[in-house]
């Protein structure tokens, strides 16, 4: 879900900063046919330098990616990550350390011991 979020914000700041919506009309910033030329040549290219079961692959995980809802990621991890991030801003590098006895994720306690 965040990921999506910030794709969309990447997009929607890339379109503001090129002028997008300052242009009359948009077909000033869309050139169609320059742009199926480069995608299509940038597919063709990519299915003949790649064994194909590779695209399969490539469908089946944009289908799971695009249609999936739910996250996977756990919620009391991310707290963790947003806490340790709070304080390693506001109190420094120190007290980052003093709050590490307290992770109980193992990986995320290596890396905040780094």
């Amino acid at each position: 879900m965040v990921l999506r979020s910030y794709t969309f914000s990447v997009i929607l700041a890339a379109m503001v900063i090129f002028g997008v919506f300052d242009a009359p009309l948009i077909h000033q910033y869309l050139n169609v046919p320059a742009l199926a030329l480069v995608l299509g040549g940038s597919l063709i290219a990519s299915l003949l330098g790649h064994p194909f079961h590779v695209f399969v692959n490539l469908l089946k995980s944009l289908k799971k990616y695009l249609g999936s809802r739910e996250s996977n990621v756990d919620d009391s991890l991310l707290s963790q990550i947003f806490s340790l991030a709070i304080i390693y801003r506001n109190k420094g590098v120190l007290a980052l350390e003093k709050e590490c006895g307290k992770v109980t994720h193992p990986f995320l306690k290596t890396g905040v011991y780094l």
